[in-house]
């Protein structure tokens, strides 16, 4: 009796420890597993494609040019007497700008003039003497006695004389041929020069356009009268209207187009500048960039079908540096992925992150 009470009392402890620990462990069991992702499903991103007004611009730098321009030469040799320009000066149409010493040539000017009158005098003095025989004579003869009696009486080289320094003496004096803004002034006062040396530019500051390249692939959608803007080098931004384009494309595969500067505040020809051309708004179907891949140089999309990534391959149109238009390969109402599409093959297996 006293056995049995003995090993009841020893059991009991171990009974009830081992009671503690399958609780605990039942505890342990029913707590409810945390869900892992397997490693050969990819979360990703979808889009449902929709047709969208798609904003597009053509960019192109070119140089900015005056329309009126002009570089002014001098026609006779000599000292500059008078020299009003220089640079940046704004000149009105026949303002006198430079004058060369014209005291030799008017000198020369009033003796032809001395030579010719006298001449002249000789002349009519011939023609009275002859005024009875050349009554009967006709017309055409008449005119061949006038015309032989002016050279051999000096008449006709006085007056070529004449008209040749009245030519001279015009050139003497340079006048702006247009109102603009003088540049590239290369003389001043007393500068001797030689004829056919370039003495200023003159050029209009407000009549500036821009010159700028395109590819021939985006000369259809230019159109005389499109929206553009113009940033400098500077950082300056203007506005400016598409004015002319040239159907011819160079060696390069370039199409020329003209631009018209609306607001010319601080700009000069030879400036550089970037003009972006805005193309009518559209609808179409486009992705974003990050939807595109490309697999052995083709563009692809993949689009999702039951947890399915599906590839696609897709023609692409014009890109404005967010979006890219689809033209081929691509529906209304698709649900594209846009996100960790690198790494995708088709009929991956993928999980959409809502």
């Amino acid at each position: 009796m006293l056995r049995l009470l003995l090993a009841g009392i020893v059991l009991m402890p171990l009974l009830s420890m081992s009671c503690r620990n399958a609780s605990a462990d039942q505890k342990h069991t029913a707590s409810p597993k945390q869900y892992v992702e397997p490693d050969n499903i990819t979360a990703v991103k979808v889009l449902v494609l929709h047709k969208a007004l798609f904003s597009y611009y053509i960019e192109s730098s070119g140089k900015i040019k005056a329309k009126q321009k002009e570089t002014i030469h001098a026609e006779q040799s000599g000292p500059l007497r008078l020299c009003n320009v220089w640079n940046n000066k704004m000149l009105d149409a026949g303002e006198t700008v430079i004058a060369f010493d014209q005291r030799a040539i008017s000198l020369r000017r009033e003796r032809a003039t001395e030579e010719h009158f006298n001449a002249a005098i000789n002349y009519k003095s011939e023609l009275l003497n002859q005024a009875s025989l050349l009554e009967s004579k006709s017309q055409q003869i008449r005119d061949t006695v006038y015309h032989k009696l002016k050279a051999n009486t000096g008449l006709t080289n006085a007056e070529l004389t004449l008209k040749e320094l009245t030519l001279e003496l015009e050139k003497m004096t340079i006048r702006a041929p247009f109102k603009g803004i003088a540049a590239d002034v290369k003389v001043q006062q007393g500068s001797t020069v030689r004829a056919g040396d370039e003495l200023f530019t003159i050029y209009t500051a407000a009549d500036l356009y821009l010159e700028a390249n395109i590819l021939e692939s985006d000369f259809s959608m230019i159109k005389a009268g499109q929206p553009a803007t113009l940033q400098t080098v500077s950082g300056s931004r203007h506005n400016a209207v598409v004015t002319e384009t040239n159907p011819i494309v160079d060696d390069n595969g370039m199409m020329l187009v003209k631009l018209r500067i609306i607001d010319h505040r601080s700009l000069v020809p030879g400036m550089n500048a970037m003009a972006k051309m805005a193309i009518p708004l559209q609808q179409v179907l486009a992705v974003p960039k990050e939807a595109v891949v490309m697999r052995s140089g083709k563009a692809v999309v993949f689009t999702v079908q039951q947890n399915q990534a599906k590839w696609q391959y897709v023609k692409t149109g014009r890109d404005n540096g967010t979006s890219i238009e689809i033209t081929e390969g691509l529906k209304d109402g698709d649900s594209i992925i846009i996100s960790n599409n690198v790494q995708l093959t088709h009929n991956s297996t993928v999980s959409i992150i809502r």
